[in-house]
């Protein structure tokens, strides 16, 4: 596991390409805070992460809106103190 211990933050995480990325950085053992504005494909990118025994976890951002990008900054910062890896997606 490559990644243990590094937390990863990859917008559009919900479906397509996004999902791919979560999936393969919980594979290598990274901490994956899923952002979508698709509250149901985020939570299932998290369950399937979760229900494979990895870790992750979903925010609702919209990053076409400042003040979303906003509340994500500091909810990551304030969950997670850091962030190792982030994907723009």
């Amino acid at each position: 596991m490559r990644l243990a211990d590094k937390i990863v933050v990859v917008t559009g995480g919900g479906a397509g390409i996004g999902k791919a990325i979560c999936l393969r950085f919980a594979e290598e053992g990274a901490e994956v805070i899923v952002v979508d504005c698709d509250a149901p494909a985020g939570e299932a990118t998290v369950a399937e992460i979760t229900s494979a025994g990895g870790r992750a976890s979903y925010l609702a951002c919209d990053i076409s809106n400042e003040d979303d990008i906003a509340t994500l900054a500091g909810d990551v910062e304030g969950r997670y103190e850091r962030v190792d890896v982030l994907v723009d997606n």
